[in-house]
């Protein structure tokens, strides 16, 4: 039973890799400037809830809470749960950020 614990979260952690790599490669190809420089961030163009925070940004980092122009609160790709990044490969394709 262990070995089956054992190889489902292996894989779940394989899944989670792979979805990261599609973040950061879609990243760098949507969340660009007019002179197809790639942002360091980019407001969302809707507020995101997780864990009961606000956020209302994408970085290459995670999504964000910036208030002034200064990043307030950052849960990293690390910190979200599976889900959550399979949400954020659905906002870097329909571009639901604000473009420069």
């Amino acid at each position: 039973m262990k070995k089956s614990t054992s190889t489902l979260l292996e894989e779940l952690e394989d899944f989670r890799t792979k979805i990261k790599t599609m973040i950061s490669q879609l990243y760098r190809a949507n969340v660009t400037n007019q002179h197809g420089e790639v942002m360091t961030e980019a407001a969302l163009t809707e507020e995101w809830e997780y864990e009961g925070q606000e956020l209302n940004a994408i970085t290459e980092q995670g999504l964000a809470y910036i208030i002034d122009n200064k990043i307030d609160e950052i849960f990293t790709w690390d910190d979200l749960e599976t889900e959550s990044l399979i949400e954020v490969v659905q906002i870097l394709e329909d571009k639901e950020f604000v473009e420069s």
